[in-house]
């Protein structure tokens, strides 16, 4: 499933979608032949670090790479492949042994032979033809593609203004992949049934029920030991990454339902919107579930509002920022409770082990407008202590939230 995210998009469909402004870089190289360029390795990655974020100390907002040898034909971007369509519309991607493939480029290849474009895979020279193209775009994984609004060299700057191309074809693959349309291509593969359609409950226990949803708050002023869940935990193996392998093999797909409403009914930059679409989205999954834990839902927003907003309160009296901690931030619906609350310089270090779980938390995060107040770290609390106590600066946390697996609360307090 696409993350999105990584730039801005258009807030609605009606607003055109905003364009990413790339910098040649002159002075590093992406990748060098006869090495691992197309290899998905980490060590790749850390070759545009310098370049990328001085390109965004420059008014840029990524970097775009040409072949280490000559400095003459059209690598990649930073962590994208280069896409673009010409003026006598022509797909046109790069073509070296230099550059990781994207298998969403490669599927949009084949949407676009589908439709009857020619597509051309083969090298770019950068100053002769890059003037030839009317749409660029930054295709990956993550992001699908985006639109690239301008590309400079030097004193030169090349500008890209529409985009109706790539974007219809990003749409027809999206379509595919978020099963809106059917899939014509072989892209998807069915691994397994989630649901019980028999009932209103998926094959495994619902998450109001999974990693300490409705457990009551351990609010620690002082670290006060944590009061008692409020319903079970998830019944599960405990999988190598501290979080219930039962859980995340059953939940992703309401998981991604769940960002899909929320982008479709709140109101981007509204804290409160997002939550109602979230208490929306959870009662019509299970409609009576959410009746035998409505009151004891309610308690719980109700504490960790009261709690944060008491926080803040002293916050303002001692003039220093409040430093929250969260374990266990499933998709981020605490963590919006508390950091709506947070007045500027104050932050939320949310813990999650689940790296799914983790990344429909930061969209959500990021459209209620509180990626500013709010850092989602992966890992398992108990075993990252030492980072933990880093990045609350070897301070106390004014508040912290137990919302994960109860087995662990007495283990991640030591």
């Amino acid at each position: 499933m696409p993350a999105g995210g990584y730039y801005k998009k258009a807030a609605s469909a009606e607003q055109e979608e905003v364009g990413i402004k790339a910098v040649v870089s002159e002075d590093h190289d992406r990748a060098a032949p006869r090495g691992t360029g197309a290899v998905k390795a980490a060590g790749n990655y850390a070759a545009d670090l310098n370049p990328v974020h001085a390109a965004i100390k420059t008014g840029y907002n990524t970097t775009l790479y040409l072949d280490a040898k000559e400095q003459r034909y059209v690598e990649e971007f930073s962590v994208a492949n280069f896409v673009g369509v010409t003026h006598d519309g022509k797909y046109v991607t790069p073509k070296s042994s230099t550059i990781l493939e994207s298998t969403t480029n490669i599927l949009l290849m084949q949407i676009a032979k589908a439709r009857g474009m020619v597509v051309e895979e083969r090298p770019i020279d950068f100053e002769a033809e890059i003037g030839n193209f009317k749409e660029v775009g930054m295709c990956g994984t993550a992001a699908v593609v985006v639109k690239v609004e301008s590309i400079t060299r030097g004193d030169k700057t090349y500008t890209f203004d529409s985009f109706d191309t790539i974007a219809s074809l990003r749409s027809a693959l999206t379509s595919v992949q978020h099963g809106d349309a059917p899939d014509e291509y072989g892209f998807m593969t069915e691994v397994c049934n989630v649901f019980d359609d028999a009932t209103d409950k998926p094959a495994c226990d619902s998450p109001y029920e999974s990693a300490g949803m409705l457990s009551a708050v351990g609010i620690v002023d002082g670290l006060e030991q944590p009061s008692t869940p409020l319903v079970r935990k998830l019944v599960g193996p405990k999988g190598a990454s501290g979080t219930s392998a039962h859980m995340a093999t059953w939940y992703n797909g309401y998981e991604r339902e769940l960002l899909d409403h929320v982008v479709q009914k709140a109101t981007p930059g509204n804290p409160d919107s997002v939550l109602r679409s979230m208490d929306e989205f959870w009662r019509a999954k299970f409609p009576r579930l959410q009746e035998q834990t409505a009151a004891r839902w309610e308690e719980k927003r109700r504490t960790i509002s009261e709690k944060t907003a008491a926080m803040v309160a002293k916050s303002v009296v001692s003039g220093r920022p409040v430093r929250c901690l969260e374990l266990g931030t499933y998709c981020g619906y605490s963590a919006i409770l508390i950091a709506k609350l947070l007045p500027e310089g104050s932050m939320l270090h949310t813990v999650e082990s689940d790296c799914l779980f983790a990344a429909f938390a930061t969209k959500i995060i990021e459209f209620a407008g509180l990626e500013s107040k709010t850092k989602i770290w992966m890992g398992d609390a108990g075993e990252e202590s030492a980072l933990l106590r880093a990045r609350l600066e070897n301070e106390p946390a004014d508040l912290v939230l137990f919302d994960h697996s109860r087995e662990q609360y007495v283990e991640d307090l030591q």
